[in-house]
């Protein structure tokens, strides 16, 4: 079974996310350029969210709904929760790094102020 939903773009049109339901697997595709190279995409997460102001058709909340019903399986939970949780520690060392950069840069901009010594 497959059901297809419109997800609004940044621009005046809409993507397709397809959830396709066979051989007891969910396959979920986007037809926006991040989901044609099968990365994830704001308009699969943002439905895998729950939520509905993605929607381009604001009369397929119900189907949405159903989806999300079927999905909510220890399963595809799981991995959902994994992949944020994932995220966020990624998220977290990036920050940590980004502390890291600035905290040289103000080191090296305090010695070239102040002076380093050269060999004359």
């Amino acid at each position: 079974m497959k059901i297809i939903l419109k997800s609004k773009s940044s621009h005046s049109h809409y993507y397709n996310v397809t959830f396709d339901f066979s051989d007891g697997k969910v396959r979920i595709l986007c037809d926006c350029p991040h989901g044609d190279w099968k990365r994830v995409c704001r308009h699969r997460l943002a439905m895998l969210n729950g939520d509905k102001s993605i929607l381009f058709e604001k009369n397929q909340a119900a189907q949405l709904e159903a989806v999300l019903k079927v999905l909510r399986q220890p399963g595809f939970d799981d991995e959902l929760v994994s992949y944020y949780k994932k995220l966020q520690l990624i998220e977290k060392q990036k920050s940590q790094q980004d502390d890291l950069v600035r905290q040289l840069n103000y080191d090296f901009g305090l010695k070239l102020a102040e002076g380093i010594a050269v060999i004359n």
